[in-house]
């Protein structure tokens, strides 16, 4: 939903699909509709590299001591 963190997430980096919170289940049953007719998913901002991705999940990690 377009809602919280990972809406701004979304906005920000892309690769992803934003609902309305009002639009309730029906709304995200009506947008994988949509993607399986052929539509396309909106685009907020072009996705990140998945190699820049993949860099910030490491060093996320590392900072967590999880690395």
């Amino acid at each position: 939903f377009d809602h919280g963190a990972i809406a701004e997430r979304v906005r920000e980096r892309g690769g992803g699909l934003l609902v309305p919170l009002q639009a309730s289940a029906a709304g995200i049953a009506a947008a994988i509709a949509a993607l399986a007719g052929g539509g396309e998913m909106p685009r907020l901002r072009p996705p990140v590299a998945t190699v820049e991705a993949a860099a910030a999940f490491l060093n996320l990690y590392g900072e967590l001591g999880l690395s």
